[in-house]
């Protein structure tokens, strides 16, 4: 005969009633809840090796979805149990903070591309108006360029 829920619920009341392990049955130590130590350790590693898979981050999704979808049905801030703003998912405190948080996010971003911006802008120009060097003192020595635009023939710059 296969077992329902409500055997699985009797069999829980009844090990937990007798102070014994809802696991294996063992007897349990005072400081033990409803498992023994070593059941529990077990359960903890199974459900931690769980968690990371992608069926197990999906099932957390899943849970924190319905979870939100409940509170929202009663009325409640979706993240903390306080009473939710009228027309809104959230209570006054996590409005308040989400907002600010919000605000702060947006400053930043507007920061940090101003701060492209300023930089790029730099770039650019370095870029297609590299810095000169300063023209030569004497005629004749940037490649024979002399006053007027003129260059002086190669034997004239000899003598």
């Amino acid at each position: 005969m296969p077992w329902t829920a409500a055997d699985a619920r009797a069999r829980y009341q009844r090990l937990k009633a007798a102070r014994k392990c809802i696991r294996c049955a063992a007897g349990l130590q005072d400081a033990d809840g409803v498992e023994c130590l070593e059941c529990a350790e077990e359960h903890r590693d199974r459900v931690d090796a769980r968690a990371q898979t992608r069926a197990g981050k999906r099932a957390r999704a899943r849970i924190a979805h319905r979870l939100r979808e409940r509170r929202k049905s009663l009325g409640l801030c979706v993240w903390c149990l306080r009473a939710a703003r009228p027309g809104t998912t959230k209570c006054e405190h996590h409005h308040h903070t989400s907002k600010v948080s919000r605000a702060d996010y947006l400053d930043r971003k507007e920061r940090d591309a101003m701060a492209i911006d300023a930089a790029s802008l730099a770039r650019s120009a370095t870029i297609s108006n590299p810095p000169r060097r300063p023209a030569p003192d004497r005629p004749g020595a940037n490649g024979g360029a002399v006053a007027g635009g003129r260059t002086a023939p190669a034997c004239e710059a000899v003598r």
